[in-house]
This record gives structure tokens, C-alpha cells and sequence, in this order.
């Protein structure tokens, strides 16, 4: 296929949790976790946060109380690996952030299209990030990022691209599988200009997913990095904490070098776009259509 044979793994990492991450070993997964144990682990951990911190909280369940079932706090175990202090600590600061970024009007509207996101087609329509139709051969979900097709010029905010971002996290969340197996991140930055790499919002899609969105963020692939990516470097990488940073990869050179170490981490070459080398064609009218599908399924995204 393409001229190569199937390369050797990659080096193992001196930590092996980050080389279960990049590498989507099974190691990476909590095997067989005592589910009623860790709710209620949750639960009493919840109870020592003190009440100002989780003021966003407990509005949420005030007025959509049957969102807060066993599903949707296992999402946050699942993150955390069943660890409940800090899955309690990521709950809170989920419905924090979710009140900030989508307004009281909005934040306990369902996560579609017709709900919460009713005000945001216009970035959502640049592609800026998209769910790829397929995960990766490890079952991780793979967000994809073009930095190019960020334009804010034209009419959006950042937190519109924000709310977008969050939006395509819960539709991957919507396969049950992804919150064993987590998220993985490509970007790809080189028709980008300089001016498009928005470092604030990079920084608030970078902290949604470290502390506040109920997903398991594996790695990140930088893929074929232009000659503004050694200025802007320093900085995407400074916006990360060093166990983060652990966990990108920058893949330059030929077309035939980075695809065959994207398949060093999972990442064949007919499950990544064909901007990148791969074989899958993005089409922002076919990936609205597939969205406003799931939208209109019985059970809308929380």
C-alpha cells in the first residue's frame, strides 16, 4: 500500500501511560470499573466542594434535573479514570464553563443545532473542526482541526468556534465506545496564515479539554506544519500542561514519511483527510446533513 511496508512501532515513551496514549494500547483503558461504587464515590466527593463552586451546578439541576442521571456522571468518571475526586472536580467545572460559554438562556439546551447551537451555523459551516466520519484503529475518536478555515473576520465570535468545538466533542460522545477509548486531535496547519493561529482560542479548546469536557484527550498530531509553525511553536506548546505537551506529535516531510508515521499511531491513511494524504474527503454540506441527523434522533445530544 503505497509504496511502504507496515513500519515498526514506534519508541516507547519513558512514561508508559504517555505511550499507551499515543500508541492506543490497551493500558490506556480502565478495565472492568466498579460503576455503583464510583457514583457514589462521586456523590460524596461532589459534597465537599463548597456550594460557590458549583453554583452553575446546581442551577443546571434545578431546572433539567433528569440530565443528571448515572449516564451523564459516568462520562466524567470515564474521563477521569473512575478517580472520583477529580471527576467531581471535572463535573463542576463542566457546568461552570457550559453556563460562561453558552449563557443562562442556553446552557441546558440540548447540545444540536436547533438548541444550544442555534446561533452558531456560521462557524460551524467553516469546518474549522470536524468529527471524522470513522475513529482511529485503536476506536478513539479523531477531532480534526484546519486552522486555515478559521476566519472570524466574518462574522463570529471565539466563543461561537468554542461552542462548535464542544459541540463536536458530545457528537463524538455520542458513541458510548469513545469514552473507553478517548479523543485524539489532528491538526493541520499549513494553508493557515500567520493571523489564524488564534492562540486565545486555542488556549480555551485546550482547557475544555484537559479539565472540563467528558473525554479521555489522548494525543494531538501536528501534520505537516508550515514555515510559520517554528514562530507559533513555542507558544501552541507553552499553552499546554507538560503532561499534555508528552502527547504531541509533529509530523513533517514527504507525503510518504508522515503517512507512515501517522500509522505508527493508529492513523492509516484511509481514515485521515485527503488534505493531509489520506484518502477521506471532508464535504462541509454532507457533514451538516450527517449532523443535523443526529439531531433529529430521539435522543438529543445533553
Amino acid at each position: 500500500m503505497w509504496g511502504f511496508q507496515q513500519p515498526p512501532p514506534p519508541a516507547a515513551s519513558d512514561d508508559p501511560a504517555v505511550d499507551a496514549d499515543l500508541c492506543g494500547k490497551a493500558a490506556a483503558v480502565v478495565s472492568d470499573p466498579d460503576i455503583p461504587g464510583s457514583l457514589s464515590a462521586l456523590q460524596s466527593e461532589l459534597a465537599k466542594i463548597p456550594i460557590a463552586e458549583k453554583a452553575a451546578l446546581a442551577h443546571a439541576q434545578g431546572l433539567k434535573p433528569e440530565i443528571f442521571n448515572d449516564d451523564h456522571v459516568l462520562q466524567f468518571l470515564w474521563a477521569e479514570k473512575f478517580e472520583a475526586a477529580p471527576a467531581a472536580k471535572r463535573l463542576v467545572r463542566y457546568w461552570s464553563e457550559r453556563f460562561k460559554l453558552f449563557g443562562p438562556d442556553k446552557f441546558v439546551l440540548p447540545l444540536t443545532l436547533k438548541g444550544a447551537l442555534k446561533d452558531d451555523s456560521l462557524a460551524l459551516s467553516r469546518g474549522y473542526v470536524q468529527l471524522l466520519a470513522d475513529s482511529d484503529t485503536a476506536g478513539r475518536a479523531v477531532l480534526y482541526l484546519d486552522w486555515s478555515s478559521h476566519e472570524p473576520s466574518i462574522g463570529y465570535s471565539q466563543e461561537s468556534m468554542q461552542r462548535v468545538f464542544w459541540y463536536m466533542a458530545h457528537v463524538a460522545l455520542e458513541n458510548p465506545k469513545i469514552l473507553e477509548t478517548g479523543v485524539v486531535l489532528v491538526i493541520y496547519p499549513q494553508e493557515a496564515r500567520l493571523d489564524q493561529f488564534d492562540h486565545s482560542l486555542w488556549n480555551t479548546i485546550a482547557d475544555s479539554c484537559r479539565y472540563s469536557l467528558p473525554i479521555s484527550w489522548r494525543a494531538t498530531h501536528i501534520v505537516h506544519p508550515n514555515r510559520f509553525f517554528s514562530i507559533i511553536h513555542p507558544v501552541f506548546m507553552a499553552s499546554l500542561p507538560q503532561d499534555v505537551q508528552d502527547r504531541v506529535v509533529v509530523h513533517s516531510g514527504t507525503k510518504m514519511k508522515v503517512l507512515a508515521n501517522l500509522l505508527r499511531y493508529c492513523l492509516p491513511w484511509e481514515k485521515i483527510p485527503s488534505e493531509i494524504g489520506g484518502c477521506l474527503d471532508i464535504v462541509s454540506n454532507v457533514l451538516l446533513s450527517k449532523l443535523f441527523a443526529i439531531d433529529c434522533a430521539d435522543e438529543p445530544l445533553s
